[in-house]
């Protein structure tokens, strides 16, 4: 029997819908699902009702209350009897057939980021003609990539009703729309609103491109092992918030550490100067060091080891340091510090030393060696190269042949060594564990890097000119803004943080509506784990 005069919401899980020739969409219920003789996967499956097309619920039947019990009216027979409706109207099939299904879910939670960030307020103050556009290219980077000719497919399949569909062609036109007084609004009101840290991450990635167009496409030092021209991408972050505040476009060939003086130069026009800023070792030079302390600005870097002062702070300290005062239980390592000059600047350092890196380094140091052993036997030139004799004393035998003895002071020292890392701020107020806890940070940088390079599609640009290269860095520069909030709100939740991204986006995939020939929309009811995600980032299920 069915009530035609009740309607209860669809069952979470375990429920198919099915049409039957008559035009009804029936709705199954999995009683039982297994594996049968053959151990292929089959179920068992009992109607439960249909489908009621102008509300979306279900019109149980009397199965449908041997399953969910606790659903049933206390009076079933006086409801059905009393209770007196319209039966809503029957689609032909063809009316259903022109139902549209749409997913909803990525641009749901997407534009309630945009909004919690303050993305979609800025945008829509900087490009009151087009930030719809810029959201919409930027949701589906997140969610595709930066191959711009499947975004039409995306828009005939995903519920955006904030912009018109776009194409690959109007793509192209909107990046190449973006001009460098737009971008430099943008940032001066973004780095207005998030800008002011406490501390703030600078570092460098490169991106590689095919094309011979981009007039800051060069050869260089690439981070991907590409054989291609590069430019490079040079990001500050807001270590705080976990937030891209700013990034700087320049030529491939140029190095990172000489590219500093200019980007902070121009990093300052947007009121990036009041911080202290993070970098890592290869920015530790002596015209760096002059250039921040001469512009008061203050900074945390790691120092190379090898550099001779390193060195000289290493064998101060190693004998001294494994002292229970200097040990520092929430990264299980020791850590002392010392003041001392470099370049002639006051600086403070601070030496660390983590016995577990010291095994691995070790080992590394030994393995080494026995590779240099076997390039040794293959040697048949005079040409010693030097990483040889950084580990071997070379002596020169009668009849133009050479011996080779391992240099055990040498690699006595380097063991000694091991396992220590030293970081300097300008700061004389930084104590060893503050340092420690800022640069460790500073990984997340690197994360953002992976996820633009990896996760968007950054890591090799498919652009040819230089205003639609501009244009795309920029939006790509949104999508990883929504990107990094997304996924930051998922791993601090304890429900989600062991979602990967990819699993979230799956999810969000399947969050649909169907649009019937009436023109009302049913959605799709929420499975607990599309709940939690909403609810992890702060999205309010309706």
């Amino acid at each position: 029997m069915v009530f035609k005069d009740i309607r209860v919401s669809m069952p979470e899980k375990w429920a198919l819908l099915k049409k039957r020739a008559n035009g009804g969409i029936y709705v199954y219920y999995i009683a039982r699902a297994y594996r049968n003789k053959h151990r292929k996967p089959t179920s068992d499956q009992v109607v439960i009702g249909r489908l009621d097309e102008a509300t979306g619920k279900l019109i149980p039947n009397n199965r449908y209350f041997d399953f969910f019990p606790d659903h049933k009216p206390l009076n079933l027979q006086t409801i059905h009897e009393t209770k007196k409706r319209k039966p809503s109207r029957k689609f032909t099939i063809s009316e259903l057939q022109a139902s549209t299904y749409k997913r909803y879910g990525i641009p749901l939670v997407m534009m309630s980021i945009s909004k919690q960030t303050g993305l979609f307020d800025v945008l829509q103050k900087c490009f009151p003609d087009k930030w719809d556009s810029l959201l919409a290219t930027a949701f589906y980077m997140v969610s595709q990539g930066n191959v711009m000719m499947y975004i039409s497919d995306w828009f005939s399949e995903t519920k955006v009703d904030f912009t018109m569909p776009l194409r690959d062609g109007d793509c192209s036109n909107l990046f190449e729309s973006i001009t460098d007084t737009d971008q430099e609004v943008f940032f001066t009101k973004w780095v207005g609103l998030h800008g002011k840290q406490e501390y703030v991450t600078y570092d460098v990635t490169s991106l590689s491109t095919y094309s011979q167009n981009i007039d800051i496409a060069e050869w260089g030092y690439n981070r991907d092992n590409e054989n291609h021209v590069q430019f490079n991408f040079g990001m500050f972050y807001a270590a705080t918030t976990g937030i891209p505040i700013y990034y700087d476009l320049y030529n491939g060939s140029i190095p990172d550490k000489s590219h500093l003086q200019f980007v902070m130069k121009n990093a300052k026009r947007f009121g990036i100067h009041k911080t202290c800023f993070v970098f890592d070792c290869t920015f530790v030079t002596k015209d760096n060091c002059s250039f921040m302390f001469d512009n008061n600005y203050s900074f945390i870097s790691a120092f190379s080891t090898s550099k001779k002062e390193a060195i000289m702070l290493i064998d101060e300290v190693k004998d001294s340091i494994e002292e229970v005062s200097n040990w520092i239980r929430k990264h299980a390592l020791y850590g002392v510090q010392r003041s001392f000059a470099l370049y002639g600047k006051e600086m403070q350092a601070s030496i660390f030393f983590a016995p577990e890196r010291k095994a691995l380094e070790t080992k590394e140091i030994h393995a080494y060696i026995e590779k240099l052993q076997l390039e040794i036997e293959e040697l048949n030139s005079n040409k010693i190269p030097q990483r040889i004799r950084n580990y071997f004393k070379v002596k020169k035998q009668p009849q133009s042949s050479l011996s080779f003895e391992l240099d055990k002071d040498k690699v006595n020292k380097m063991i000694s060594r091991a396992g220590f890392f030293i970081l300097l701020s300008s700061n004389a107020n930084h104590c060893c564990r503050e340092m420690l806890k800022v640069y460790r940070e500073k990984d997340v940088i690197e994360k953002n890097f992976h996820q633009l390079k990896n996760d968007i599609d950054f890591r090799r640009m498919k652009t040819h000119f230089n205003k639609t290269t501009d244009g795309k860095m920029f939006v790509g520069f949104l999508a990883l803004i929504l990107r990094t909030q997304m996924l930051k709100a998922l791993k601090s939740n304890d429900l989600t943080q062991k979602l990967t991204f990819d699993k979230m986006l799956i999810e969000l995939k399947k969050m649909k509506t169907l649009r019937l020939p009436n023109n009302t929309e049913v959605s799709m009811t929420l499975t607990k784990m599309q709940k939690d995600i909403l609810a992890a980032l702060n999205i309010r299920i309706e």
